[in-house]
């Protein structure tokens, strides 16, 4: 097992994370010091008079479920871009670079580029699959993830299960594995997630489910990955709305 926090940046490991009125304290009820609006104001059936669960605990759960996961193996995101961003400020900082094989999603090297952290780009085969070799030569002293798309975004290749986790192995960086096409294929590194303990899957509600416009995306990672997560995205990053919706639509009410 490979620990990821061990691969985090130690001052992330060591941060003291914002406190909002409802980190501890949940969803429901009262909290004077947080200077919600008494006064009921909804929309479409969801309450937004008052701050959402920071945490969205009960559709962390959902989507576990839906993953085969453990809740404590789950982070929502506004998206998962901001998911992108988060694990690059958990594992770079100015000057690291990261390595992906191209083309690809090209978020990893825009996210990058505006953390000061460098893109290392390796070229596809003819055939659009992983130059597995030059993937792991092109990892230096600075290198800090790895990204690999499956189905990749654009060309649409699956990365076969074997080679993230070779990749994982041998380079024993943090393989963020985005999975924003999963449900077009079925095939997933998920289980790798526990195996390996390095490997980080990412998806989202807007590709298949159709949701784009609800900016939902969600991360699958070791709970210790999880628990840094939680401390460097948004206090309250997914809204009562989306979360609402998003568990209306994993229960089949709402395609």
């Amino acid at each position: 097992m490979i620990s990821l926090k061990a691969l985090a940046r130690k001052d992330i490991v060591a941060l003291e994370p914002y406190s909002s009125a409802r980190s501890t304290a949940g969803a429901e009820g009262v909290l004077l010091d947080a200077n919600e609006n008494p006064f009921p104001q909804r929309a479409g059936g969801v309450a937004l008079n008052r701050y959402p669960d920071p945490f969205a605990r009960v559709l962390r759960q959902r989507l576990a479920e839906y993953s085969g996961v453990g809740a404590g193996n789950v982070i929502v995101g506004n998206g998962s871009d901001e998911l992108i961003d988060v694990a690059l400020k958990v594992f770079c900082v100015n000057g690291d670079n990261v390595v992906a094989p191209v083309p690809t999603y090209p978020m990893y090297s825009v996210a990058a580029a505006i953390l000061g952290v460098g893109f290392k780009p390796v070229q596809l085969r003819p055939d659009f699959s992983v130059d597995v070799d030059s993937v792991l030569l092109a990892v230096d002293a600075r290198s800090r993830m790895i990204f690999l798309c499956s189905p990749n975004n654009p060309v649409g290749s699956v990365v076969p299960e074997a080679v993230v986790r070779r990749i994982a192995v041998e380079s024993r960086l943090p393989v963020l594995v985005d999975e924003a096409y999963f449900e077009f294929c079925s095939k997933t590194s998920v289980k790798l997630v526990e195996e390996l303990g390095n490997v980080i899957v990412l998806r989202t509600l807007s590709k298949a489910w159709g949701l784009a416009g609800l900016r939902l995306g969600y991360a699958i990672a070791a709970p210790e990955a999880i628990g840094l997560f939680d401390k460097v995205k948004a206090p309250y990053n997914v809204s009562a709305a989306t979360q609402s919706l998003a568990l209306k639509a994993l229960a089949g009410e709402a395609r």
